[in-house]
């Protein structure tokens, strides 16, 4: 099914609002920080403890290598083209 208003797939949308919800809930709970997150979500929603440590994975991992990909950017190329 298509959103004739958005012109894109219902089902994929749903799958980026759920996992919005469940990020802000990782946040709620104190497990990472994001101070815009809130402004994206309608309805918060508690998620499970094991969704939230997921999410705390994913956001520790980018933390941890966002800046080492960063840097080897700045080296490979003269520009800011990876910003």
């Amino acid at each position: 099914k298509m959103d004739k208003k958005r012109n894109k797939p219902i089902a994929v949308q749903g799958t980026n609002d759920s996992s919005v919800v469940s990020k802000l809930s990782a946040v709620l709970q104190g497990y990472c920080d994001d101070h815009y997150l809130r402004y994206a979500v309608d309805k918060p929603s508690r998620r499970s403890p094991l969704i939230n440590r997921g999410y705390y994975i994913r956001y520790r991992q980018h933390e941890h290598t966002l800046p080492q990909r960063t840097k080897k950017g700045l080296k490979k190329y003269s520009h800011t083209r990876i910003f």
